[in-house]
């Protein structure tokens, strides 16, 4: 059996807790305010609370949603809008796009924009509402109209996609050179 040290009394001004040995239970840190748990026993720390909005699991503090790909529609020579497949980030909780936002930055301008309900459909959800994800399985489609009119053949833009708790994911945009006019559509 091994020995531990007796920890020193403060009689000397030392900390009597310096060395000590921490019993499980001194362990748990899920109730801390800088702490969010994001999955059964993986955790966020953040130098910051946690919002009092945010209950503990629920949302996706550093683990933005990834794009999976990006579909836009064009006229032969630019494309005007921007279909986005996004899914959940593994270990993330769950994410309310609603709540999220989409910034562009294109050689036409850029543009800010809030995600609405109307612009988001299931490729693949069985949840109810479609636009919050919960599980890593699903995926929507989010629409986007670019600002500022549309984007030229050879061009790129850049799209940012943040949460509501922060966390983003940057797209890069690169219309191709020539644009298929039998096709409406041309993955980006």
């Amino acid at each position: 059996m091994t020995e531990f040290p007796t920890p020193p009394d403060d009689e000397d001004g030392g900390d009597a807790d310096a060395g000590r040995i921490l019993a499980p239970e001194e362990l748990d840190i899920a109730d801390d305010e800088h702490v969010t748990q994001i999955d059964d026993g993986r955790f966020v720390v953040s130098p910051s609370e946690r919002p009092a909005d945010d209950p503990v699991g629920v949302d996706a503090h550093a683990t933005p949603e990834p794009v999976t790909s990006v579909t836009g529609t064009h006229d032969g020579s630019t494309v005007s809008a921007l279909d986005l497949n996004v899914k959940k980030a593994p270990g993330a909780g769950d994410i309310d796009l609603t709540q999220a936002t989409i910034q562009w930055v294109g050689p036409q301008g850029t543009g800010d924009s809030q995600i609405s309900s109307g612009d988001v459909t299931a490729v693949q959800s069985d949840e109810n509402p479609v636009y919050v994800l919960t599980t890593e399985s699903d995926m929507v489609t989010v629409s986007y109209s670019l600002p500022n009119g549309a984007i030229s053949t050879g061009t790129t833009g850049t799209l940012e996609l943040t949460t509501a708790s922060g966390g983003t994911t940057t797209v890069t945009i690169n219309v191709p050179d020539s644009l298929d006019s039998s096709n409406t559509k041309v993955s980006l």
